[in-house]
């Protein structure tokens, strides 16, 4: 009998790391080579780069002509178009024998795609003339929010980012347009502006690039479409400068640090300073860091290069400023401010502090702020991650109690992505969660020699997870298998005796008979994933699945989390070898994150039954957690779920504050408390 095949569940979107060059064949060099006049860049510079005749005729069809340091520009017309040469490099594009060739390649670029090749590339370069800094704030004064479907628009210090420079550039001619965005038409214009940048500068088509950018511009003005959720307000307003408001921030905490060292309150002092350091950490962020696009001057204003400091270099390396986590440290500065201000920060300032955070959109879409509030983090919870390996991340270190290895892999072949981002949506929303992870499944760098099949694994690391005390399980992984097998029987057995499971769905709704196990386990609660609009995400499993032992079909209840595009951490290697000074995130999609997004808001809700409540046994526990989801929760329009699903099956939509509100409901108060 052939083992079952378990997979984390998992859908990432990656640039691939190789270019594959065209077909057409090079064009046989039988001209002279000649040099290239152009502008100079300072006193006798000497043109760096010879083209043939031929190549600057083609150029010069084009409507281009070459610089004197090897990048391009307009011939004539109003805008004076330039492509430095940074951009043919980061195109994959170089001078080579006096032609325009596709570098690690023998072939030229044939002169009829210079054209189409060449304008997709200066949509790029138009869009980078802008300063970032102008583009962030103009974006903010449009009403447009720090990041849409984990796609960041503009960092904490208010420079627009890849994404946010490319909708500056679509928008500006009609930037009212902003204020008609829905969240559905936002995520189509910021998927084709990612798959813009990878064929213009990972797959050596720039033209096909121009293909995108032109769709996603008619995307942006088409009239409305009925059913478009709004991305936020009905009418987006302008929201804050984000470094004006960071710096704000940064003057009101120094201010109070100050003025609790001049009045001897040393615990006062001591909150604000460490509040002003997670905003100093903060300024610092800038995710999609890989995506940013290159400073492109106006033709003309080119700054001379500066030559090279005279005299040796100053030894040693710049200190880094100590780390300060963020997810953790946001609770408190949220604190801090609504004491510094006298009254708790507005909704709008909430979420545009909130949101600026790398993990911040997960949290202010679960309202996890709510809970902070009333003292619940997730102190004293303890929650078990069965997945690869988690590996070192800055904001994950003071969290990670115990790192388990069940696999045969060693070292860093034992840690992975997957886990990294499992763990790390926990941590964003239940920073004070000890977790403990459990590796069972070989890492992004895992030995092929030393794979085996995870069933056992997973199991012990069920048994060893239950014996260390761990009240909240998370397993963003499954297979095709019902309820009736081993593993499956395995979590219903702990289940129906109060340990809480949180098991992903599934992400195969195309071609699977149902939810996967084991989250069939009867007992166990079962997580599907939302989009960014709040409907279920296209790979999101369900359906029945036939218990074999039983004779009886088993049916769900499947509670809705978001899972598209979370912003998570990423294995971080390169922080602690000091080659790097901020740690990495990155944006993943499937059941395995929606997953944590649950065990993370359990954790919050255990931590409160615990202190709020007298609980006989972790059984009522773990039924109450679950009948407070279940009544708190809104179900999902049966007209917005995919054919195929059963009557018998409901799909609740999570509401973690309304959940706190159904177990204090219930509760039964602990004397004293």
């Amino acid at each position: 009998m052939f083992a079952p095949r378990f997979l984390l569940m998992l859908s990432l979107v990656a640039f691939p790391l190789g270019a594959r060059a065209g077909t057409e064949t090079a064009p046989i060099l039988d001209l002279p080579i000649v040099k290239v006049p152009g502008p100079p860049l300072g006193p006798d510079v000497e043109p760096s780069v010879v083209v043939t005749p031929a190549t600057a005729g083609a150029l010069e069809k084009a409507g281009w002509k070459l610089r004197a340091d090897g990048g391009l520009e307009r011939v004539e017309g109003e805008d004076k178009g330039l492509i430095p040469p940074s951009y043919l490099e980061m195109a994959g594009f170089e001078w080579r024998d006096g032609v325009l060739a596709y570098g690690e390649s023998p072939e030229a670029v044939p002169h009829d795609k210079f054209f189409p090749i060449l304008k997709g590339l200066s949509s790029f370069t138009t869009a980078a003339r802008v300063e970032p800094a102008k583009a962030g704030a103009a974006l903010a004064a449009w009403g447009l929010p720090p990041s849409v479907d984990g796609r960041r628009l503009y960092n904490p210090n208010g420079d627009a980012t890849y994404f946010g420079i490319m909708l500056h550039y679509l928008l500006a001619p009609k930037p009212d347009q902003a204020a008609k965005l829905g969240v559905e038409r936002s995520i189509d214009v910021l998927n084709r502006l990612t798959r813009a940048h990878e064929q213009a500068f990972r797959k050596q088509a720039p033209d096909i690039a121009q293909v995108q950018i032109d769709t996603a511009r008619l995307t942006l003005f088409s009239p409305p479409r009925g059913g478009e959720t709004p991305l936020g307000s009905p009418a987006l307003k302008a929201r804050p400068d984000p470094a004006a408001m960071l710096k704000g921030y940064k003057a009101q905490l120094e201010a109070d640090a100050a003025s609790a060292l001049k009045d001897g309150d040393e615990l006062r002092r001591k909150d604000s300073v460490e509040a002003l350091a997670v905003l100093n950490n903060l300024e610092r962020q800038r995710p999609h860091g890989r995506l940013d696009l290159g400073a492109v001057p106006e033709p003309g204003k080119e700054k001379p290069a500066e030559p090279a400091p005279a005299g040796p270099a100053p030894p040693g390396k710049p200190k880094l400023e100590p780390y300060a986590p963020l997810a953790s440290g946001l609770p408190g500065l949220l604190r801090v401010l609504d004491r510094v201000n006298g009254t708790p920060l507005t909704p709008d300032q909430q979420e545009n502090l909130i949101k600026s955070f790398p993990m911040g959109d997960l949290v202010w879409r679960m309202g996890a702020q709510d809970l902070w509030r009333q003292g619940l983090t997730g102190k004293g919870v303890k929650v078990a991650v069965i997945d690869e390996g988690i590996a070192r991340h800055p904001e994950l270190e003071g969290a990670v109690k115990e790192r388990v290895n069940l696999t045969a892999q060693r070292g860093k072949g034992a840690v992975g992505s997957h886990g990294t981002h499992v763990a790390g949506i926990i941590h964003a929303l239940a920073p004070d969660a000890e977790l403990r992870g459990y590796a069972v499944f070989a890492g992004d760098d895992g030995n092929s020699a030393l794979r085996e099949n995870p069933e056992q694994p997973i199991i012990d690391a069920i048994h060893r997870a239950v014996k260390d005390g761990n009240q909240i399980i998370n397993m963003s992984l499954g297979s095709g298998d019902g309820p009736a097998s081993q593993l499956a029987r395995v979590v219903e057995e702990y289940a129906s005796k109060g340990v809480i499971f949180l098991v992903a769905a599934g992400n195969s709704r195309h071609y699977s008979g149902g939810i996967d196990a084991p989250s069939s386990a009867p007992s166990a609660i079962t997580v599907g994933s939302l989009n960014s609009a709040g409907r279920m995400s296209d790979f999101s499993s369900y359906g029945k699945r036939f218990n074999a032992r039983e004779l009886t079909e088993v049916v769900k209840d499947v509670f809705m989390a978001p899972g598209t595009n979370i912003v998570s951490a990423m294995p971080s290697q390169a922080y602690y070898a000091g080659k790097k000074p901020d740690p990495e995130y990155e944006a993943m999609s499937g059941t395995s994150m929606a997953t944590p997004v649950m065990s993370g808001v359990s954790a919050l809700l255990v931590q409160d039954m615990g202190r709020m409540t007298l609980v006989p046994s972790p059984l009522e526990m773990a039924q109450r957690l679950k009948s407070a989801l279940t009544v708190s929760s809104t179900q999902l329009d049966f007209n917005t779920l995919p054919e195929g699903g059963t009557f018998l099956q409901p799909f609740f939509v999570v509401r973690p504050v309304q959940a706190l509100e159904a177990l204090r409901t219930s509760a039964v108060p602990v004397a004293g408390k």
